[in-house]
């Protein structure tokens, strides 16, 4: 699976990020670059390529940082801007069993929501599925076990990727 991670992300310019990560994903896999296939949205709206169904895919962005992953299986990422937010009633409202005594400070807090978000967005269950699950346990998609990476080596800001047990490989995109 590659990560790639871009600062000053402008989401005007989502199509040409996405393009420029599948080209640089195809050679990866030893593939010849190739068009972007045509998106298309599946459940709760998680973006697909109709004509790619052996790429998957999942893109976030907050504030001026995007992370995609991309490969062959379910992927599901996010990331966030650390903010100062009274975290405590959120956490007490959407987390689960021990996320709520993970979540002892900001940062820890954004470091299990992204965490819950990136496995919503492996599952495609949207938030209305946000408390049936607890980040800090095993978690199972499709009876497989899924691995929740933590991407916190972007200074001020916390991110995740859920997927299945496997290398993953992180690229700067300028």
């Amino acid at each position: 699976m590659l990560v790639f991670i871009k600062k000053n992300y402008n989401k005007e310019y989502r199509r040409e990020f996405v393009e420029e990560c599948f080209g640089r994903y195809l050679k990866f896999c030893g593939e010849k670059a190739s068009e972007l296939p045509g998106e298309a949205k599946g459940k709760n709206d998680k973006p697909y390529f109709p004509s790619r169904p052996d790429v998957r895919f999942s893109l976030s962005h907050s504030d001026n940082y995007a992370i995609l992953a991309m490969g062959e299986t379910e992927i599901g990422c996010d990331i966030e801007k650390i903010r100062d937010i009274n975290y405590k009633p959120i956490a007490n409202r959407w987390f689960f069993g021990g996320e709520i005594e993970a979540a002892d400070s900001v940062e820890n807090y954004f470091s299990v929501w992204t965490k819950k978000e990136a496995y919503l967005k492996l599952t495609a269950d949207g938030l209305s599925g946000i408390r049936k699950f607890d980040v800090t346990g095993p978690l199972e998609f499709e009876g497989k076990p899924v691995v929740l990476t933590s991407v916190d080596f972007i200074p001020g800001f916390k991110g995740a990727i859920a997927a299945e047990a496997q290398e993953i490989v992180f690229e700067d995109v300028d």
